[in-house]
């Protein structure tokens, strides 16, 4: 008699002193090693082809990681999800043409060289002039940047133009800031603004896929 799961001797049956038996129950048993639990700082340092493709969670960072025996190395598997996220619940206005910040968040980039998503949700702009800028920074590092054909506060509030917008970084583990950005374009001036409200905030994350 075996297990229904794994297929090992069953301690009821006699047949578990045969050294056959109990031969083939520890290779099943070493065939299907689960996962190893440890932390960032107690990984395994000798493992090999043997252990190609087992996989590793630590418990200090959440990380769950696979042992690539080719590569030499642990390779992470899974995102982690929101690492941080900020919002703004009243208007920002400015008549620079230079960026200024509405919001920002820092996040601590874990290991693993996996992307991170940076998104951000402008309910209305708005602009005397016609035209706002928006841009998402890492730092003093500008990601991207684009232009909002703003209205000029005649349009009813669901007709308004939004400024949201996604990009993706790749930034070596650390700490970094992440900004919203807008400016007044120069050549067209004015008044820019972005709207928000408690119901309808300005909101800024930065996602670990």
């Amino acid at each position: 008699m075996t297990t229904p799961r794994m297929g090992l001797a069953d301690i009821n049956d006699d047949a578990i002193l045969s050294p056959t038996a109990l031969g083939n129950s520890f290779d099943i048993l070493d065939g299907s090693p689960g996962i190893f639990i440890c932390t960032s700082a107690t990984r395994p340092v000798s493992w090999g082809a043997n252990q190609n493709g087992r996989c590793i969670l630590e418990t200090d960072t959440g990380l769950v990681w696979r042992w690539d025996n080719g590569a030499g190395q642990f390779v992470r598997l899974y995102g982690k999800g929101i690492l941080g996220s900020t919002s703004r619940t009243s208007d920002i206005t400015t008549t620079s043409t230079s960026f200024v910040t509405v919001v920002s968040q820092t996040v601590d980039v874990p290991a693993g060289g996996r992307p991170l998503i940076v998104g951000c949700s402008v309910p209305a702009v708005q602009s005397d002039a016609g035209i706002t800028g928006l841009a998402l920074y890492r730092g003093t590092t500008k990601l991207t940047d684009w232009l909002v054909p703003g209205s000029t506060g005649s349009l009813a509030a669901e007709q308004e133009p939004t400024g949201s917008n996604m990009v993706m970084d790749t930034p070596s583990v650390g700490s970094y800031l992440y900004s919203l950005q807008f400016r007044a374009v120069t050549g067209y001036g004015g008044t820019s603004a972005l709207l928000a409200s408690a119901t309808a905030p300005i909101q800024l994350w930065v996602d670990a896929r």
